[in-house]
């Protein structure tokens, strides 16, 4: 494999306004790590820092920081092996979690030498989310912040795809309930994620094609019933993010009070003990 055999990964299906705002949202995590390197103090802590079993503490990876923005991304998705291809490093999230550009004073042309070759390449894989234009480093983080640096647009590695749901099929809503004012996504009119950054994620999901409503359909559940009952309609399985079942919510709603009260007492105990 030579250099000249390597082909652009084709983004060239997606809009101009997804293209920039992919651009854009890899930018973001860019600025993030930046910051958070100077203060983590200034970055909401499920964005940067401590991870989730405490062995790391810094930047976070670019599939923790996409699901922690970006709805209803799966679990386990069915993926697609593309081969070796110059990656466009705008357009990646990486993370600098092992060394920073300036700590490599003197060896950068060696390193040059090595992420531009498409032998070493192989050895690196990048997530593609197909229909954002998003993509994340998995083997070969610390790469991306280092062609920043020094201005590197392409690198090959292998790329392996996935896709995200259509926007047809994802609905945002401001909705207003008892405990104050909230965000929510819901899928296919059935599933429901809340969204905590919606300043970071409405760029890229507005370009997509997402719609935005401040009024919650009547056909669902009451926001009330869902804070009532959400516990007991997760899903565990289809996605990332923690997912409620509106369909759940909306059998419970039809149950007989005296299962209803149930259901509240059992909530309360759940809760009881999850704060000891």
């Amino acid at each position: 494999m030579t250099k000249d055999s390597v082909k652009e990964l084709d983004l060239s299906y997606l809009s101009p306004d997804v293209l920039s705002a992919a651009k854009n949202f890899a930018d973001l995590k860019y600025q993030i790590d930046l910051t958070g390197r100077r203060n983590p103090a200034e970055i909401p802590n499920d964005l940067h820092g401590r991870q989730r079993y405490g062995e790391y503490d810094g930047p976070y990876g670019g599939d923790t920081f996409l699901e922690s923005i970006i709805p209803f991304l799966p679990s386990d998705p069915d993926y697609e092996d593309l081969g070796v291809k110059l990656v466009p490093i705008p357009h990646t999230l990486g993370r600098s979690w092992h060394w920073w550009p300036e700590d490599c004073k003197g060896d950068e042309e060696k390193i040059i030498s090595q992420i531009t070759s498409p032998e070493y390449g192989k050895y690196a894989y990048y997530y593609l989310v197909k229909e954002l234009g998003v993509i994340y480093a998995g083997e070969g983080k610390n790469r991306v912040n280092f062609c920043r640096h020094h201005k590197i647009d392409r690198i090959p590695v292998k790329v392996i795809q996935f896709h995200y749901p259509q926007a047809d099929t994802i609905e945002i809503y401001y909705v207003n309930s008892h405990i104050g004012a909230d965000v929510i996504a819901v899928l296919n009119e059935r599933y429901l994620q809340k969204v905590s950054h919606i300043s970071y994620a409405l760029p890229l999901l507005n370009a997509y094609g997402v719609r935005v409503n401040t009024v919650w359909p009547t056909k669902f559940p009451s926001i009330d019933s869902i804070y009532e009952y959400g516990h007991l309609a997760k899903v565990n399985s289809k996605f990332r993010n923690c997912t409620i079942d509106l369909d759940k919510i909306s059998a419970i709603g039809k149950k007989p009070d005296y299962f209803k009260a149930g259901y509240k007492l059992y909530g309360r105990l759940i809760n009881a003990f999850s704060r000891h």
